[in-house]
């Protein structure tokens, strides 16, 4: 589905697009170490094989983490039974995800946020796992100050 809905939407505008924070991986991949991984946090459900494609995704080492089954995540994000997010419970959630994650893969060099939801949480995860943490906050801000370059 991102492959095709990120083309489209390119194709149809005249300024850059992204559409999910997952483009980052191969830059993220090449920063690192060829003994490292990247870890992605993610709705593990919702990533086939066409979403990684279609966002650049070819043989990069990396391995994800899903936040699906975290209750917090599950009853506000996913399924909207609630709108009262409980930020402390997000990030306990969060954290033990990323320290299982890291737990399992200690090569884990960097971690890439998937979901828009999580980039909140990136510098309390840089603070507490000392990995490097790009989210779509982080893409924003390298295509903002390249789209608005300016000479010093």
């Amino acid at each position: 589905m991102l492959a095709l809905f990120q083309r489209e939407i390119a194709d149809a505008v005249k300024v850059p697009v992204f559409m999910s924070s997952l483009i980052q991986v191969p830059l993220v991949s090449r920063m690192l170490a060829s003994d490292q991984k990247v870890g992605v946090v993610a709705n593990r459900e919702a990533l086939s094989e066409d979403h990684l494609k279609g966002a650049g995704i070819a043989d990069e080492s990396m391995v994800v983490a899903g936040m699906q089954d975290q209750p917090q995540f599950a009853e506000v994000i996913l399924r909207g039974e609630s709108k009262d997010l409980d930020l402390a419970l997000f990030d306990r959630e969060l954290s033990s995800v990323v320290a299982a994650m890291i737990e399992g893969n200690p090569e884990v060099g960097a971690l890439v946020l998937e979901c828009t939801d999580l980039s909140h949480f990136a510098p309390g995860l840089y603070e507490r796992f000392g990995l490097l943490v790009f989210d779509l906050t982080s893409l924003t801000r390298m295509v903002a100050a390249t789209v608005d370059r300016k000479r010093t």
